[in-house]
């Protein structure tokens, strides 16, 4: 099955990316793999002794092709976890980048409020300091 969804060829499993990952399960495969000095298609089945070994092998097969799906029901629980873990670090980034940006936010409005109060401390006491003169020379 490729990752589109049809059927190849060759019996294989595409993970549907271009990684190049490819689980192939073939006759030949399990041939080289089960019985390397045996082939499974040349085995006359049409006899009792032939039927039976052929028969021992495919549990061979089937004992070993289940193997290696309990492996890769493992892996794909230990990715599942990863991708889970990555989307709650993902998540915690970025509240941490808000949080961040709020305090700069709040660092600048804070300068900007305490530039406005000098500034309109400087304004009233140069007015105190007008009004004390001209309340000198009323006086003179």
């Amino acid at each position: 099955v490729d990752g589109g969804g049809g059927v190849d060829g060759g019996g294989g499993v595409d993970g549907g990316d271009d990684t190049g990952d490819y689980l192939a399960i073939t006759v030949d495969s399990i041939n080289r793999v089960f019985a390397p000095k045996k082939n499974i298609g040349m085995i006359n089945i049409s006899t009792a002794e032939g039927a039976f070994e052929a028969i021992e092998m495919l549990d061979v097969a089937i004992q070993q092709i289940s193997a290696e799906t309990a492996k890769l029901g493992a892996i794909q629980n230990r990715l599942t976890t990863a991708i889970s873990n990555l989307r709650t670090q993902a998540i915690q980034t970025e509240t941490s980048k808000s949080r961040i940006v709020d305090t700069d936010f709040t660092i600048e409005l804070t300068k900007l409020v305490k530039k406005q109060i000098l500034s309109q401390a400087a304004s009233q006491i140069l007015n105190q300091s007008n009004s004390s003169k001209q309340n000198v020379l009323g006086l003179l």
